[in-house]
């Protein structure tokens, strides 16, 4: 599983980070920590577009969004 952090992040730079790990290692289940509610809604919202199972994971930081890819691509 990778890790990607984006917290601390303003506004739309955590999902083009995701979005890039994503591509970089396709077919690969992510592990995203995020600390805004906006970005755990367009993480999940990223996932769920590009073919992936979402779970979310409250934490004391945020949340742990898993992304798991149902498909062989992610675009």
């Amino acid at each position: 599983m990778i890790e990607v952090n984006v917290s601390g992040y303003s506004r739309g730079i955590p999902t083009i980070r995701t979005q890039k790990v994503m591509r970089e290692h396709s077919g690969e289940m992510l592990l995203v920590l995020v600390d805004t509610g906006w970005a755990k809604d367009d993480i999940t919202r990223l996932g769920v577009k590009s073919g992936c199972a979402v779970k979310c994971q409250s934490t004391e930081a945020g949340w742990e969004l898993e992304l798991k890819p149902l498909a062989k691509s992610i675009s």
